[in-house]
């Protein structure tokens, strides 16, 4: 449009002024023109028209600005002009004149415009030229104007007292040195129960201990654990469960290993409290590899290995229109179980299966693509939910059963010798009530079956505490009221087996699984005077107390008869003084043996509530509760979960601004602090992946949107959240995080009517990939470019020497570290360093991110002539009158 109306009014100058040429004799041609027409108007009419005068001063104007100085009378140009520096041939008249006046050289100015100006003009009519407030020529009439019109024209790139051209430069990384970047290791929203294992993929080549500059685990975990990377053993970790915690592992970085790495957390407690609701290891690691800067089209999300109970509350990212799914499942169950596992994607179950041993099932897309909603699974996260199903699905002969704990109220329990940690201990009848507690849970969670309670130790006599029963309250009341006997008497087992026995006969049948669950935590023999046994009445000999309960245990009828009750003993040396004894250890040991039961021995919390809780397993049927997201009661469910099982996904992704010289960079925010954070994205950061990591402990994330917008919402797949997943890392579609700051808002529940505290969120983060620019624009025309010798700190706290141009030999320094920041902010090459340096320091603490070394940095300068300044616009202004 601008070229079309040049064109129109160059053709209207021709129209109306045909004597318009780029010569000397044009110009002189065009002013007798103008003067002849003005005076001819002298003496035809009276009152010259406005109209003549107004285009006299417009074709001034533009005569001056078509007419070039190399057209100019040379002798005056050889003259008077050409020595001036400022002198160029190839600019107009109106150029050369704003060009002298804008370098201070009014009286060359001055002397051109009178020289084309001069004699061309009737005497009855007045001219002036005015640049700004500047009369660099007029001629006058004599008397005073009747009137005057006035034309106006700008000229760019001149200012007064500015320089005319100058400098511009832009520049770019070649190569880099190394660059500062993170990967990481996710556990799910809920990970157990068992000895737990996450991959952590794709280190560079180049990893070494050397090169890592940070390496942390952070997570709420529910107990102590033994921290391996690779297999190997990195750490013992203390935790607090009761918060998220970080725990700085930087010693264990000569752990890594290119490629491909694992983390795993073995538990040092019970299967209840092996587990881990929410958490990542993170490494921070200098690396010389560049990494891949495009958009990926597949996703492979490998699910965490589990071996103990399998109950797994975790997710997967679709970020992109989803095409292309498969899944592979490899799992392991015990024998003995009996209750299907199941895997739900979404609100869909996808797998349901109760086969025991090694097993693999692969699930196509065609299988998937029939049950589950791509489009509404696109540019999301997906909840998964894994585990068994709740409740006793089969009952069949034998796999239920009735139980007595036979239980020591000897008032040797009341001795404080059972080991909580390094300083502190129990008594051990408090030991035992927790353990018998933990043993009815655990055994009346299957359905059908039933438990009773003998205790002895008080005397000559046991007491039946509790017939057979499926009241767990009743039981944890007798139970609770156990205490020690104040006094010395004998532990009368014998009677307390018997009692037992009759029990079982009475009220139990070969249908059902008849056991018997005993303890002792000393010898038989009293301490002084005799003990009471089932055949041989009362006795101080210690051989023949432990052999009359031996033969009672593995015959259980008088000596005339066999074994016809089928009763199965387990049996446990129950704190130091029974494990440390032989003659208990191998007594106890026989009568498990001899029935086809289990013996074990402990001296501490935690072994013997694994035992207490290995034998109600076996004598319970499958059963599983789960309180909110945890396993509380899980009995005959040994299962595993192998970490080469994966859901896969292929996607369309949305296309990201593509720039020539980028690199990819992964940051994870400082911690929320809030459900509503505001996450700001720094200039010159393109976002190519992006996930929240939310900690929602034994509840559900609920939602998240950004910017108003949402993002996740799992209450669109139930109100009901105990059979959905609960995903760790939620996706945010890459194209929302533009630069600048952005609105977070996240919420965590039991349910869809249910809100949580938002404590629990605030130790959630942003963890995204951005590509930096390792590239600038040009920089602004700027009067010098001489280079510098630059100092540039980088993200690992190293310093580097920069001579920018390569071989400066100046002795100008310039500064980009935390400390100092200084530079040139008139030479083309220290703004073009400090613009790359700027691009590649996304968390502006003037550390960048990469290191590079001086033939890395290349800068390309445009020179002087090339540039001129874009000052003005100037106005110059043409008067004439009359």
């Amino acid at each position: 449009m601008v070229k079309m109306k040049n064109q129109k009014a160059k053709k209207r100058i021709k129209m109306n002024r045909k004597a318009f040429y780029f010569t000397m004799d044009a110009l002189f041609s065009s002013f007798l023109l103008i003067g002849g027409l003005l005076l001819i108007s002298q003496y035809l009419v009276k009152q010259p028209t406005t109209e003549s005068i107004s285009f006299a001063s417009a074709d001034v104007l533009s005569a001056l600005s078509e007419l070039k100085m190399r057209e100019v009378n040379s002798t005056f140009v050889n003259t008077y002009l050409i020595s001036n520096d400022n002198t160029k041939m190839n600019n107009s008249v109106l150029e050369q004149i704003g060009t002298y006046w804008a370098t201070g050289n009014i009286t060359l100015a001055i002397n051109l415009t009178e020289f084309v100006m001069k004699d061309y003009f009737p005497n009855n009519t007045g001219f002036k030229l005015v640049i700004e407030d500047d009369v660099l020529f007029e001629k006058s009439t004599g008397s005073a104007p009747s009137n005057t019109l006035v034309g106006e024209r700008m000229i760019t790139g001149i200012e007064e007292g500015a320089p005319l051209t100058g400098s511009s430069s832009s520049a770019y990384v070649r190569k880099i040195q190394d660059k500062t970047t993170s990967n990481f290791a996710y556990f799910g929203g809920f990970v157990g129960q068992g000895k737990i294992t996450v991959r952590l993929d794709d280190l560079p080549s180049d990893i070494s201990s050397a090169n890592v500059r940070d390496m942390f685990l952070e997570g709420e975990f529910d107990s102590d654990f033994q921290l391996l990377i690779n297999d190997v053993f990195c750490d013992l970790i203390s935790v607090d469960n009761t918060q998220m915690q970080r725990f700085n592992i930087s010693g264990c970085s000569s752990l890594l290993a290119s490629g491909d790495n694992t983390v795993t957390l073995n538990f040092t407690e019970g299967l209840t409290n092996a587990s881990v609701s929410g958490g990542l290891l993170g490494v921070k690691y200098v690396t010389a590899e560049i990494g891949a800067t495009g958009a990926s089209s597949s996703k492979i999300t490998y699910l965490p290995d589990i071996d103990g109970v399998i109950n797994l509350y975790d997710g997967f990212m679709v970020p992109g229109n989803l095409k292309v799914m498969n899944i592979s499942l490899h799992y392991w169950a015990a024998s003995n179980v009996t209750l299907p596992l199941f895997m739900d994607v979404g609100n869909t179950n996808i797998f349901s299966a109760n086969t025991t041993g090694e097993n693999t099932f692969f699930f196509d897309n065609t299988f998937l693509d029939a049950l589950l909603d791509y489009n509404a699974m696109s540019n999301t996260t997906i909840p998964v939910r894994m585990g068994f199903y709740t409740g006793n699905t089969t009952n069949t002969t034998g796999n239920i059963s009735d139980v007595f704990l036979l239980t020591s109220r000897h008032y040797s329990m009341g001795t404080d010798d059972i080991i909580v940690d390094e300083t502190t201990n129990v008594t051990r009848i408090t030991q035992v009530r927790d353990v018998d507690n933990l043993f009815v849970d655990i055994v009346l969670n299957g359905s059908g079956n039933r438990v009773g309670l003998v205790s002895f130790g008080t005397g000559a006599s046991v007491d039946l505490d509790s017939e057979l029963t499926t009241n767990t309250a009743d039981l944890h009341s007798e139970i609770d009221a156990y205490v020690q006997h104040p006094a010395d008497a004998q532990r009368y087992l014998c009677g307390a087996m018997e009692e037992a026995k009759t029990q079982l006969i009475t009220d139990s049948n070969s249908s059902r699984k008849r056991a018997i669950l005993l303890m002792t935590d000393g010898d038989l023999k009293k301490t002084t005077g005799n003990t009471a046994t089932c055949a041989y009445g009362q006795t101080s000999d210690r051989s023949i107390i432990w052999k009359d309960a031996v033969h009672q245990a593995c015959n259980f009828t008088d000596y005339a008869h066999g074994n016809p009750y089928n009763i199965t003993f387990y049996t446990v040396a129950f704190g130091p003084e029974a494990a440390n004894d032989p003659a208990i250890v191998g007594n106890l040991s026989i009568m498990a043996n001899c029935t086809g039961g289990k013996f074990a021995f402990g001296t501490n919390v935690s072994a013997l509530n694994e035992i207490y809780a290995s034998f109600a397993a076996e004598l319970a049927a499958s059963s599983i509760v789960y309180t909110f997201q945890r396993a509380t009661a899980a009995t005959s469910v040994e299962s595993r979960l192998y970490g080469d099982s994966y859901i896969e996904v292929s996607y369309e992704p949305p296309t990201p601004a593509v720039q020539q010289s980028q690199i990819p960079i992964t940051f994870q925010t400082p911690q929320f602090g809030s459900c509503n954070p505001t996450i700001t994205i720094p200039d010159g950061v393109t976002v190519i992946d992006a996930r929240v990591v939310s900690y929602s402990g034994d509840y559900w994330t609920k939602s998240l949107s950004v910017d108003g917008n949402n993002v996740y919402d799992l209450s669109s797949y139930a109100p009901d959240y105990i059979n959905l997943g609960d995903p760790f890392q939620l996706l945010v579609p890459a194209q929302m995080l533009t630069t600048g700051s952005h609105s977070f808002s996240m919420s965590i529940g039991a349910n869809s009517t249910h809100t949580a505290s938002c404590s629990l969120s605030a130790n959630n983060s942003l963890i995204y990939t951005g590509l930096i620019v390792a590239a600038t624009n040009r920089t602004v025309v700027l009067p010098s470019s001489d280079g510098c010798n630059w100092t540039v700190e980088s993200e690992d706290v190293e310093f580097q020497s920069l001579m920018v141009p390569l071989g400066y030999a100046g002795t100008k320094q310039c500064y980009y570290t935390n400390a100092t920041l200084y530079y040139d902010l008139a030479d083309a090459y220290d703004v073009a360093v400090y613009n790359l340096l700027k691009q590649l320091d996304p968390d502006d603490d003037k550390r960048v991110s990469v290191n590079f070394q001086d033939e890395d940095l290349e800068i390309t300068v445009t020179l002087v002539t090339d540039v001129p300044y874009l000052w003005g616009p100037t106005l110059v202004k043409a008067s004439v009158w009359q």
